[in-house]
C-alpha cells in the first residue's frame, strides 16, 4: 500500500518584465507565492522591497547546466564565507494568506550571481515548508533569462 503524499500548501512562480538583459545591468525577478491549500496560513516576507534572498534558495545555471558563481554579496548574505566580516539583518513581516491569495516578493538576481557573460541562464527558486504546514520544499518551474553584450 502506498502512502498518500499531501500536496504542497503553496506554489512558487517566477517572472520578469525583462527576459533579455545587457551584461552588467540589473535583473529583477518577481516571485509569487500562492496559497494552494484549503486553509489560511501565515508566512514571513522580508520588509525590504527586494530582499527575497532571505527566504528563498536560488539556483542559477548556465546553458550547459553548470552552477553560476555567487557574488561576494551572496557569500555574505548566506554566510558562505569562512570568516564573515559583515552580517546582514533583515526585518520580516508576517502575512496571512487565505486560500487562493498570493504574496509577491522581488529578488535582484544580479546582486547574487555573476551574470556578466552573455548566454542563457536558467533560474529556479525554492522555499522550505514550515513545520506548521507540513514538511518538504516547494520549487518553482525553471525561468530562463538571456544576457547579451
Amino acid at each position: 500500500m502506498f502512502a498518500q503524499v499531501a500536496p504542497p500548501p503553496f506554489s512558487l512562480t517566477l517572472s520578469s518584465s525583462e527576459k533579455v538583459i545587457k551584461a552588467g545591468s540589473e535583473a529583477r525577478l518577481e516571485i509569487v507565492l500562492k496559497n494552494t491549500s484549503n486553509h489560511e496560513f501565515s508566512i514571513t516576507k522580508s520588509n525590504a522591497e527586494d530582499r527575497a534572498e532571505s527566504h528563498y534558495r536560488i539556483d542559477v545555471r548556465d546553458s550547459k547546466g553548470r552552477p553560476v558563481p555567487d557574488t561576494e554579496y551572496a557569500h555574505t548574505v548566506w554566510n558562505l564565507n569562512s570568516k564573515p566580516t559583515t552580517q546582514f539583518v533583515f526585518s520580516e513581516v508576517v502575512h496571512t494568506l487565505k486560500p487562493g491569495e498570493s504574496l509577491t516578493d522581488v529578488v535582484v538576481i544580479t546582486k547574487l550571481y555573476e551574470l556578466s557573460r552573455p548566454g542563457k541562464y536558467t533560474i529556479r527558486i525554492s522555499r522550505e515548508i514550515s513545520r506548521e504546514l507540513g514538511k518538504g520544499t516547494v520549487k518553482s518551474s525553471p525561468f530562463t533569462i538571456t544576457v547579451t553584450k
